[in-house]
C-alpha cells in the first residue's frame, strides 16, 4: 500500500522488483533513482528519534492553529496535536514526523476503515516496509551472480552511503533489529495488561496492538534477509557475527518468530565463512580472502557460546547451527588440506555434533523452523505418532508459539527452505558416520530397553533415555519436502549421488520406529508423477526397473510390503492361533484372534501411507500394481479390510485404495467398486456398533455397520469421492456412469444409492449431533460436501438439452447405456434429490455462511477454509442444475423409485433458500474481498446467478432497489462489502500467475475481469432500478426522491475513493500500455471492461447526470483519453499482435477490445458534445473541438475574452482528427479467412451446429462453443461404435475437434469485432452529425467549408467500400453523408462562389452514391438516405449553366447510372413502403426534371416501358380508402398524404413534357381523376379546418397534373378536355369554395390560378 510515499522511492521500488526478476535495467537510471531517494532510506534505516525541539514546535503550530510539513499547510486543532504526541509515544517517533503521518491519515482515511492513530500506524509500517524492501533489493540484486557486472557493482558502491560511514550496516541493522524486538516485548506487556485491565473492550485497542504487531514482526523479518545478503556480500564481519548471535539468543527466549528471521543470516554466514561452492558468484563484491580467515574464531565463537548456555537452555537452535557448522567444516576439511590441520575430527567435529544433536537440535528444527516454512496443514495421524518420539520439553516450547506467527514471507520461506536443502545434502555427505553411530546407539538402547522389560527383576542399572534423534532426522527431511511435487528430485536423479546412498543406508532401518520415520520420509519425497515413479521403482524388486536389482532391500520392497498386510489380515481374522512368521513384529494373542500392538500398528500405518503417497502420484505405480499378480494389491487390502482392524488402521487401509483412484483408470476403479461392493454388502463382517452420530429412529445401514469412528468414516466418504471422480483427460464430456452399471444387482437395488445415502442422510445431517471436537465435526462436513460437489460437479445436464436440440442421437453416442439411464442414475442425481429440502439446503447454506472471520486466520489448506470453499461450489453447481433436474429428471426417478428413500416434504430448491437467507448474501458478499481467490471466485460466481433470478428483481413496493442490493445495502456491513471488492480490484496479480490466454478454452479468467463483469451485468440487469453494480461502484439511493446520487462515505465515488476510480486508473493504465506496445492482454481487458462500465453510467438515464458532472468537474479523464486513444496506431497495434505471438485468437481479442474502447469512448463524446451544444457551455465545446477538428479559440480581441472558433490552418488543411478515429477500418485485422464453422464440421457426418448459436447479453449470436464441443465429441464416440476401427483415429479427431472448436470461438470474435466496427461508426456518425447540426455556429465559413470537404473525402471511399460488405456500416455513413451535403448545400450549392475543390468532392460524391444505390448489398434504409443526397444534388445540378463543365460532369454521371438506376429506384418506389418509398418519388421527380432539361429521355422510357408509370397510378387509385380517411376528425397520420404527394409530384413533372402528358393520359388518368377520395358529393364547407386542408392537399396536385397535360398537349386531344369538363362539373361546390375564400382579399395564388384555368376549360366550346 504505498500512501504517503514519495514518488521516487515508489519508482524505486518498483525497478529493484524488476531488476529482480531478470529484467534489464540502464545503469544511468538505477544510479538516478537510487541518488533521489537516499535520504528516504536513510531515514529509513536511522529513524528520528523523539525530540523536545520537535515536540514545543508542535505546541506552538497547535497555538498558531496551523502547521507546515513536507512544504503543505494545514490547519489544525487541539486534537491533532494530541494525537500526534500520543502516535510518536507509540512508534518512538520524531513528532513532527508524527504529525505528518496524521495529516496524511485524515487525508487518506477514506481508504481505511479505522481511526486516524490506526490509518497512521498502517501508513508507517507501509512506509517503513517498502523502504526496507527497497534495501532488501537492492543487496539481493548486488549478490546475484546472474545479474549485470556493471550493474552489480553500482549497487554494491552505492551501500555505503546508506550508513554514511559512522556503522557497519550490519551493526545498524542488529541495533534496529533488538529495537524492534524491546517494541514487539512492550505490545506483549500492553496486551497483557489490557487483558487485565479490561481495555480490550475498547474500540481500537486490540487493533492497534494487532497492527504494531503485525508491522514489527515484518520489519524485523526483513531484517533478517537484509542481514543474509550483507553476509553473503562479505558486509557481515566477525564481530558482527559475534553480535549476531547474542542477538539470536536473546530472540529465543521471545514467543515469536524473530528467533527464526535472524537464524536465516547465521546459517548463511556460516556458509560463506567455510567458501561454499555456491556462493563464488559474489566474490567480485566480498572480500576473496575471507573465506578460511576466520574459521577458528568463528568455530571457537560458536562452540563457546552453545556451551555456555548449554546448562540453561539446552533446547536451543544454536545446537542447530553447530551442526550446520561442524557438516561445513568437515567438507572444507576434505579438500583443504590446510584447514584439516587446523580442527582435530574428534574434537571438533564429532563430539560437538553428537552433543548438539543430543541437545535435541533436530526436534527443534522439525518443530520450530519447518511450520515456518513449510505449513502444509493437518497434521497425519502417523506425523503426530512421530511428533510424540520428540522431546516433550521441546513440545512444551513449541506450543507456546502463536500460530499466526508462523506466517512468514515466500521470500523468507524461500531463503530458509534452501539453507535447510543445503544442510541436509551436505550434512548426509559430510558426517555420515554420525548417523550411523546415531542409529547404532539408538538400536542398543531400544535392545537394553526390551531386555530390561523382558527381566524386570534383574538388578540392572538405570539406562539413559531413547532420544529418537534418526527418527527426527527423517520428520526434517518429511517435512521440509512434504506437499512441494517434485521438489525431492535431487534425492532419485543420480544413483552414485549421497542422497542416494542415504536412502540405500536407511533400508537398513531396523526398529519399529525407525521404520516407522524412514517410511514416512519416503512418502514426503515422493510427492509428484517423476519422484513418485522413482520411489516406486527404488522399492522394486524387478531388475528392469530404475535401481540395481541386487541391493539387499531387506524389509523395505513393495513384495514384503503387501505380504507384511497378508500376514496381519490373516492374524487378525477370527481362525485358531497361527505362529508368527519369522521377520515380522511380534503380536498379542487375544484370545480367537489377535491384536496388534501400538509399534506393529504404527509401521503398518507408515506402509500404507508410502503406498497411497506412490499410487497417487505415479500412474507407472498404479497400473504395475494393479497388473502384478503376485502382489494381490486390492486381494490384500479389502481382505486386512474385511478383518474389521482398528479404526486408524482401516482408515490407511480405505486411503490406500483411493490411491489407486487417482488417474482415473476406469478398470481399476471398476475393481475397486466390485470389491467395496462385496466387502460392505456380501463379506460375513464381526459386529460393529455404529458410529456416534446415526439417527437412532431408522434401521441400521449395512455401511453404518462397518464404519465406527470419525477416521474411518471420513476415509471411506474420501474413497467414494475419488471414485465417482472424473478423470479430466479422458471423462471430457462426463457422458458415463462412474460406477460399473448394473452395481450390486444381484444382491440389492442397483446402483450407488445406499452409499449416497449414507453420506447424506447418515453422516451431513448428523454431524451436529455427534459427541466430537469441533475439528472433527469440520473435517467430517469437508469430505461430506466434497463428495456432493464431486457428484455434482461430474452430472452433465447439458447432454439433456443436447438432446433436445435433436442434431445428435445422444444414447446412441454417449458412454452410459442410454441417456436416461445416465440421468436417473448418476450420484449427482440422488445427490440433488437428498439435498433439494428446506432442511439440508439450510445445512449447507450455514457451512457456506461461517463467515470471513472464521476463515481470516486458517491456513490456505486448512479443513475450515476447504469446507467453506467446497460449500459455496455446491450452491454454485445447484443453482445450475436444480431446474432441469426437477423439470426432466425428478420425474423419472419417482416413476422408478428405484432404492430411493421416501421424500418428506416438497421440493425446496437453493433459489427459493437464498431468497429468505440475507445473512449468505452478505456473507457471499464478504468472501469477494477475502483473501482467498478461489472462495472469491465461487462466491462472486453466486452472486452473479443470483442477480439473474427472476424472483431477485426489484423487490415489490421498492422499484428503486433490486432485491439483491436491499439486502445487501441495509446490513452494517455493506460498506466492508464495497471495500472487499475494492481490495480485491486493488490487489496485484498473484506473483508467478500466467497471464491467461483468450485461446485457451476453459480457462479460468483472472478475478478482476469476472468482478468487472459482474458490476457491469448487475448494471445491465435493472436499467430503471439501483443494483448491488451500483452500490459497489459508490452510489446510493437518495432518501426521499429514489434517485441514484454519488455517496460520500467511505468507498463513495464523492469522497474520492471508490471502485469507480479504481476503473479509471484502470482505463489509464490500459492507455499507457497501449503506448508502450501492449505484451499484456491483462490490463487491456480490464481498460476495456472497465469502459464499458463507465460508458454505461454516462448513457443510463439514472446515473448519466451525476456521473458526467463529476468527470467534468473532477477528472480531466476523457480528453487525456482522446488524446491517448489517437496515439494508438496501427502500427503500435500491430507491434502489440507480434508482442503476442500473432496467435489468431489473442490478435482478434486485442482488436475486438480496443475497438470496443474506442467505441465508448466515442459514445461518450457524443453526448459531451450534445450537453455542450445544449446548454451552451463555450468552454466544454471549445474543448472537444480542439480535439476533434484542430480549432482554436482567440482568447484576446478587442472586446475582451472571446470563445469565437477559428479554424488552426496549418492542421485543418492536413486532415482532421476526428478522421483518426477511423483508422482501424483501413487496417482492419483479416477475419475475412476466418474459417466458416457450419462447413468446417461437415467432416463429422451430417451435424448442424445452428442450434449451438445462441443470443448474448450484447444482443450478438454467438456460437456456444461448449456445446458445440459436447456435440462434436458425442458424434465422434458415435462414428467410433458404428466402426471400431476408428479408434486408432482417434488422437486425430479430437486434435480436428479441437481445431473445429477454435475456429468457433475464432467466428465469435470475427462477429464480435464487426459489432465493433459498426458501433464505432455508428458513434463516429453521431459526432459527425452534432458537429455538422449544432456546432457551425461555432466555426466562420472556411472552418465549416474545410470541415465538410474533410469528411466528404473521407466518407465517400467508405461508402464505395462497405456496400459490400457490411450493409449497417453503409447506413450509417449514408447518414453521415447526408448530414455534411446537407451543410454543404446551404454552404456552396446556393453559393455561386463556390470551389473547384467543392465541385470536384461533391461530384465524386454523387458518383459513389449512384454506385451504391444499384449495389445489389445496399439496404432499403441506405438507399432512402443515398435517394436524399441525389436528390439535394440533382436540385443543385438544375441550377447550374448548362454548358458547364461542372454540368457536364454530372450528366455523364446520370447517363452511365443507365437504366439499371431508374429501374432500382422505380423498384422501392413500387415494392417498399414508409419513407423509401417517398423519396424515391421526390428522386424519380429530380431525375425526370434533369432527364427533361439535358434530353436524356431515361426516366420516361423506363416509366412507360417497364410498366412502372401505370403502376403508379394504379397505386394512386389503390390507396383510395386510405386517402379518404385522411378526411375523418380522428385521424391524424399524415403519412399516406406525404407518399401521395411525392407520386403526384412525379406526374407533375413528367406532365410537363409533351411525351410525358401523352403517357400519363393514355395511362387510366381518367379512372384517376374519379377517385373516391375526392368525393364529388362532399360539402367542404361542412368540414373541421383541418380536414378542409387536407381535402385541399388531395385536389390541389391531382388538379395540377391535370391542367399540365391539357397545357402541354393543347387541344388536339379531346377526350383529355372532356374528363376535364367531367371533372370540373363534378367537383364544381369545391371548385366554387376554393374561389370563394382563396382569392378573397388576397393576391391570386397559383392554386387560385388553376382554377380559374380549369373553369375556363369547363367552359370552352
Amino acid at each position: 500500500m504505498e500512501i504517503c510515499l514519495p514518488d521516487e522511492v515508489a519508482t524505486l521500488h518498483h525497478t529493484l522488483l524488476s531488476l529482480a526478476d531478470g529484467q534489464r535495467i540502464l545503469a544511468g537510471d538505477l544510479i538516478t533513482q537510487l541518488e533521489a531517494c537516499l535520504a528516504e532510506l536513510r531515514k529509513t534505516l536511522y529513524q528520528p528519534p523523539k525530540s523536545e525541539e520537535s515536540r514545543k514546535k508542535l505546541h506552538e503550530a497547535g497555538a498558531r492553529k496551523i502547521i507546515t510539513l513536507q512544504g503543505k499547510t494545514s490547519r489544525i486543532t487541539d486534537a491533532f496535536v494530541t494525537e500526534s504526541i500520543a502516535l510518536s509515544d507509540k512508534l518512538k517517533l520524531d513528532e513532527l514526523e508524527a504529525a505528518a503521518l496524521i495529516l496524511c491519515a485524515a487525508e487518506h482515511a477514506h481508504r481505511f476503515d479505522r481511526s486516524y492513530v490506526q490509518s497512521a500506524i498502517c501508513i508507517f509500517h507501509s512506509q517503513r516496509e517498502v523502504g526496507l524492501e527497497c534495501i532488501r533489493l537492492l543487496l539481493a540484486c548486488a549478490v546475484d551472480s546472474s545479474a549485470y557486472k556493471t550493474v552489480r557493482q553500482l549497487l554494491y558502491d552505492f551501500i555505503p552511503k546508506l550508513y554514511a560511514g559512522k556503522e557497519s550496516l550490519p551493526t545498524v541493522c542488529l541495533d534496529n533489529a533488538a529495537s524492534i524486538r524491546d517494541q514487539l516485548n512492550e505490545v506483549e506487556e500492553a496486551t497483557r495488561r489490557g487483558v487485565f485491565l479490561g481495555q480490550n473492550a475498547e474500540e481500537g485497542f486490540s487493533d492497534i496492538l494487532q497492527l504494531r504487531r503485525k508491522g514489527l514482526l515484518r520489519e524485523h523479518e526483513i531484517y533478517g534477509m537484509i542481514l543474509c545478503y550483507a553476509a553473503v556480500g562479505g558486509l557481515l564481519s566477525v564481530a558482527d557475527f559475534v553480535k549476531l548471535q547474542t542477538a539470536f539468543e536473546l530472540a529465543e527466549t521471545a514467543q515469536n518468530s524473530t528467533v527464526l528471521h535472524l537464524l536465516l543470516p547465521v546459517l548463511v554466514y556460516l556458509r560463506v565463512i567455510i567458501g561454499d561452492e555456491e556462493l563464488k558468484g559474489a566474490d567480485m563484491i566480498r572480500d576473496a580472502k575471507l573465506a578460511g580467515r576466520h574459521l577458528r574464531t568463528v568455530h571457537e565463537s560458536v562452540m563457546n557460546k552453545r556451551q555456555a548456555n548449554e546448562a540453561q537452555s539446552p533446547a536451543s537452535l544454536l545446537s542447530f547451527a553447530q551442526i550446520h557448522w561442524t557438516a561445513h567444516l568437515t567438507g572444507r576439511c576434505k579438500y583443504d588440506a590446510e584447514t584439516a590441520t587446523s580442527f582435530d575430527y574428534a574434537r571438533d567435529v564429532l563430539t560437538p555434533t553428537k552433543t548438539a544433536i543430543k541437545n535435541a537440535a533436530f526436534d527443534l528444527v522439525a518443530l520450530r523452523v519447518l511450520p515456518f516454512v513449510n505449513n502444509s496443514g493437518l497434521r497425519s495421524y502417523l506425523e503426530v505418532q512421530l511428533i510424540g518420539l520428540m522431546r516433550q520439553q521441546v513440545v512444551g516450547a513449541v506450543s507456546n508459539v502463536r500460530e499466526e506467527d508462523l506466517v512468514s514471507s515466500e521470500d523468507m520461506s524461500r531463503l530458509l527452505r534452501r539453507e535447510l536443502e543445503i544442510f541436509i545434502d551436505v550434512f548426509v555427505g559430510n558426517v555420515a558416520d554420525v548417523l550411523k553411530e546415531i542409529k547404532f546407539a539408538e538400536e542398543d538402547l531400544i535392545l537394553a530397553h526390551s531386555q530390561q522389560q523382558d527381566e524386570p527383576l534383574s538388578p540392572t542399572p538405570p539406562l539413559e533415555p531413547i532420544n529418537h534423534d534418526l527418527e527426527s532426522f527423517f520428520y526434517v527431511i518429511a517435512k521440509l519436502y512434504d506437499g512441494r511435487k517434485n521438489a525431492a528430485e535431487k534425492f532419485w536423479v543420480d544413483h552414485d549421488s549421497n542422497l542416494y546412498g542415504f536412502l540405500d543406508w536407511g533400508l537398513k532401518c531396523q526398529t519399529p520406529s525407525m521404520i516407522c520415520a524412514f517410511a514416512h520420509m519416503l512418502s514426503c519425497i515422493a510427492t509428484g508423477e517423476e519422484a513418485s515413479s522413482a520411489l516406486f521403482a527404488f522399492l522394486s524388486e524387478d531388475g528392469d526397473l530404475k535401481g540395481p536389482a541386487s541391493r539387499v532391500r531387506f524389509n523395505f520392497t513393495w513384495k514384503h510390503i503387501f505380504d507384511a498386510l497378508q500376514h496381519y489380515a490373516q492374524r487378525l481374522a477370527p481362525r485358531p492361533k497361527m505362529s508368527s512368521s519369522r521377520g515380522f513384529i511380534a503380536m498379542t494373542d487375544e484370545g480367537e484372534h489377535l491384536k496388534i500392538d501400538s509399534e506393529s500398528q504404527t509401521v503398518l500405518l507408515a506402509y500404507l501411507q508410502l503406498l497411497e503417497r506412490v499410487t497417487q502420484y505415479s500412474m507407472t505405480a498404479r497400473i504395475s500394481m494393479y497388473e502384478n499378480l503376485d502382489l494381490k494389491a486390492f486381494d490384500v487390502l479389502f481382505t486386512f479390510l474385511g478383518c474389521r482392524p482398528s479404526g486408524e488402521l482401516q482408515a490407511a487401509l480405505l486411503r490406500a485404495v483411493s490411491g489407486f483412484c487417482f488417474g482415473g483408470v476406469r478398470a481399476i476403479k471398476d475393481v475397486i467398486w466390485q470389491a467395496l461392493e462385496h466387502w460392505v454388502f456380501l463379506a460375513d463382517l464381526p459386529a460393529a456398533s455404529a458410529w456416534a452420530g446415526r439417527s437412532t429412529g431408522r434401521p441400521k445401514s449395512r455401511v453404518e455397520q462397518i464404519l465406527t469412528f470419525p477416521n474411518e468414516v471420513m476415509a471411506f466418504i474420501d474413497l467414494l469421492t475419488k471414485l465417482v471422480e472424473p478423470n479430466p483427460e479422458v471423462d471430457v464430456l462426463n457422458d458415463s456412469l462412474p460406477f460399473p452399471e448394473g452395481l450390486g444387482r444381484s444382491h440389492r437395488t442397483s446402483d450407488v444409492n445406499p452409499y449416497v445415502d449414507y453420506v447424506i442422510n447418515v453422516i451431513l445431517m448428523n454431524v451436529s449431533s455427534c459427541a466430537l471436537s469441533q475439528n472433527e465435526q469440520i473435517r467430517l462436513y469437508e469430505v461430506c460436501i466434497n463428495f456432493i460437489e464431486t457428484c455434482l460437479d461430474s452430472y452433465n445436464l447439458n447432454l439433456v438439452s443436447i438432446a433436445d436440440l435433436r442434431v445428435i442421437d445422444v444414447s446412441n453416442a454417449m458412454k452410459a447405456s442410454t441417456l436416461t439411464t445416465y440421468v436417473a442414475s448418476h450420484p449427482g442425481a440422488r445427490v440433488l434429490y437428498d439435498i433439494l429440502n428446506e432442511r439440508t439446503c439450510s445445512l449447507i447454506l450455514d457451512l457456506a455462511s461461517l463467515g470471513v472471520e472464521a476463515i481470516a486466520g486458517e491456513p490456505r489448506a486448512s479443513s475450515l477454509v476447504k469446507l467453506v470453499n467446497a460449500s459455496l461450489k455446491v450452491v454454485n453447481l445447484a443453482l445450475d442444475v436444480e431446474t432441469p433436474f426437477i423439470d426432466a429428471v425428478l420425474p423419472q426417478m419417482q416413476t422408478q423409485s428405484v432404492g430411493l428413500q421416501k421424500r418428506h416434504g416438497q421440493i425446496t430448491t437453493f433459489e427459493s433458500s437464498i431468497l429468505y437467507r440475507v445473512p449468505f448474501l452478505v456473507h457471499a458478499a464478504l468472501y469477494v474481498g477475502a483473501d482467498r481467490d478461489d472462495i472469491a471466485r465461487s462466491a462472486l460466481a453466486i452472486l452473479s446467478k443470483v442477480e439473474e433470478l427472476p424472483m431477485f428483481s426489484t423487490v415489490p413496493g421498492h422499484g428503486v432497489k433490486s432485491r439483491l442490493l436491499s439486502a445487501l445495502d441495509t446490513v452494517d456491513e455493506s460498506r466492508k462489502i464495497v471495500f472487499g471488492f475494492l481490495n480485491k480490484l486493488e490487489a496485484p496479480r498473484p506473483k508467478g500467475e500466467r497471464e491467461a490466454s483468450v485461446a485457451a478454452i476453459g480457462e479460468r479468467e483472472d478475478l478482476r475481469t469476472s468482478i468487472l463483469k459482474f458490476i457491469s451485468g448487475s448494471l445491465r440487469k435493472e436499467e430503471t432500478s439501483a443494483t448491488v453494480g451500483h452500490m459497489i461502484l459508490g452510489f446510493e439511493v437518495a432518501e426521499g426522491t429514489g434517485l441514484l446520487k454519488l455517496s460520500t462515505d467511505r468507498g463513495g465515488i464523492a469522497s474520492g475513493v471508490s471502485v469507480f476510480h479504481l476503473l479509471l486508473d484502470f482505463i489509464r493504465k490500459g492507455c499507457e500500455l497501449e503506448e508502450q506496445v501492449p505484451s499484456s492482454l491483462h490490463y487491456m481487458h480490464l481498460s476495456d471492461h472497465s469502459m464499458e462500465i463507465v460508458s454505461y453510467l454516462c448513457g443510463s438515464s439514472s446515473t448519466s447526470d451525476c456521473v458526467l458532472n463529476y468527470l467534468r468537474t473532477h477528472e480531466d479523464f476523457f480528453t487525456e483519453r482522446l488524446d491517448r486513444e489517437l496515439r494508438m496506431t496501427m502500427e503500435v497495434f500491430t507491434a502489440a499482435a507480434e508482442a503476442n505471438g500473432n496467435d489468431s485468437i489473442d490478435l482478434f481479442s486485442m482488436y475486438g477490445s480496443l475497438l470496443r474502447r474506442r467505441q465508448y469512448l466515442l459514445q461518450y463524446l457524443a453526448a459531451e458534445l450534445y450537453t455542450a451544444t445544449q446548454q451552451g457551455s463555450l468552454s466544454q465545446l471549445h474543448r472537444y473541438l480542439r480535439a476533434l477538428i484542430g480549432l482554436k479559440d482567440v482568447s484576446e480581441t478587442p472586446h475582451g475574452q472571446d470563445y469565437h472558433f477559428i479554424p488552426n490552418r496549418s492542421y485543418v488543411g492536413n486532415g482532421l482528427r476526428l478522421l483518426d478515429f477511423l483508422e482501424f477500418l483501413d487496417h482492419e485485422v483479416d477475419i475475412s479467412d476466418t474459417p466458416t464453422p457450419l462447413t468446417a464440421l461437415d467432416r463429422y457426418g451430417s451435424v448442424s451446429l445452428d442450434a449451438c448459436q445462441k443470443v448474448s447479453d450484447d444482443g450478438l449470436l454467438l456460437f456456444d462453443y461448449h456445446a458445440a464441443y459436447s456435440i462434436v465429441s458425442l458424434k465422434i464416440n458415435d462414428l467410433i461404435n458404428v466402426d471400431p476401427t476408428l479408434a486408432t483415429q482417434l488422437p486425430n479427431m479430437q486434435t480436428q475437434r479441437d481445431n473445429d472448436i477454435r475456429a468457433l470461438i475464432q467466428e465469435n470474435y470475427a462477429r464480435g469485432i464487426r459489432a465493433a466496427q459498426v458501433h464505432c461508426v455508428k458513434n463516429w456518425v453521431k459526432i459527425v452529425k452534432i458537429l455538422m447540426q449544432d456546432c457551425l455556429t461555432a466555426m466562420d465559413d472556411h472552418a465549416r467549408e474545410r470541415t465538410s470537404l474533410e469528411l466528404i473525402q473521407e466518407i465517400v471511399p467508405r461508402l464505395s467500400h462497405y456496400v459490400s460488405t457490411n450493409e449497417t456500416i453503409l447506413e450509417a455513413f449514408s447518414e453521415a453523408l447526408l448530414t455534411v451535403v446537407a451543410v454543404a448545400e446551404d454552404r456552396f450549392l446556393n453559393n455561386d462562389e463556390a470551389s473547384v475543390l467543392s465541385d470536384e468532392r461533391l461530384q465524386s460524391a454523387f458518383r459513389i452514391v449512384t454506385q451504391c444505390i444499384v449495389s445489389p448489398s445496399a439496404t432499403q434504409q441506405a438507399r432512402e438516405t443515398l435517394y436524399t443526397i441525389a436528390v439535394k444534388y440533382i436540385k443543385y445540378l438544375m441550377t447550374l449553366p448548362e454548358g458547364s463543365k461542372l454540368a457536364e460532369g454530372n450528366v455523364r454521371i446520370i447517363k452511365a447510372a443507365g437504366e439499371r438506376f431508374v429501374e432500382v429506384v422505380c423498384q422501392d418506389a413500387v415494392q417498399n413502403g414508409g419513407p423509401c418509398r417517398v423519396m424515391a418519388f421526390l428522386l424519380l421527380e429530380a431525375l425526370a426534371a434533369a432527364d427533361a432539361r439535358y434530353r436524356l429521355n431515361q426516366v420516361l422510357d423506363v416509366l412507360v416501358r417497364r410498366n412502372y408509370l401505370q403502376a403508379f397510378i394504379l397505386s394512386i387509385k389503390d390507396s383510395e380508402e386510405e386517402l379518404s380517411t385522411l378526411l375523418r376528425p380522428d385521424f391524424g397520420s399524415a403519412y399516406e398524404l406525404t407518399e401521395y404527394r411525392s407520386k403526384m409530384s412525379l406526374l407533375l413533372r413528367l406532365a410537363m413534357t409533351k411525351a410525358g402528358a401523352i403517357q400519363i393520359s393514355q395511362t387510366n388518368f381518367a379512372r384517376l381523376l374519379q377517385s373516391s377520395f375526392l368525393n364529388s358529393e362532399l360539402d367542404i364547407q361542412e368540414l373541421p379546418i383541418d380536414a378542409r386542408q387536407k381535402y385541399r392537399q388531395l385536389f390541389e396536385p391531382m388538379l395540377s397534373v391535370l391542367l399540365c397535360c391539357l397545357f402541354s398537349i393543347g387541344t388536339q386531344h379531346m377526350g383529355l378536355i372532356q374528363h376535364a369538363r367531367e371533372f370540373a362539373a363534378s367537383h364544381k361546390s369545391a371548385i366554387r369554395f376554393f374561389l370563394k375564400h382563396e382569392s378573397k382579399g388576397q393576391e391570386c395564388s397559383e392554386f387560385v390560378r388553376s382554377l380559374f384555368a380549369l373553369e375556363l376549360v369547363a367552359n370552352s366550346a
